[in-house]
């Protein structure tokens, strides 16, 4: 095998080994749900704003997500 190959082929092993390290996937605390709903208000009281931001960024990620510290996903 290709001496760049398998350099290639090692990196990604470990990068998928750090992402699976580092992605948790439970249910929010009720501190991070709490202020979740309350930047959901904030958002909504500013025109939507945070709803906006969402559109525009590349994870789709809104105010109250950033927040709360949290990412919803489709299960």
């Amino acid at each position: 095998m290709d001496e760049q190959l398998e350099s290639l082929i090692q990196r990604e092993q470990i990068s998928l080994a750090s992402i699976r390290q580092r992605a948790v996937l439970s249910n929010p605390r009720f501190f991070s749900a709490f202020n979740r709903s309350v930047f959901r208000v904030v958002s909504e009281l500013l025109f939507y704003l945070g709803f906006v931001w969402a559109m525009l960024d590349p994870y789709h990620r809104s105010w109250h997500d950033r927040t709360g510290r949290t990412l919803v996903i489709n299960a």
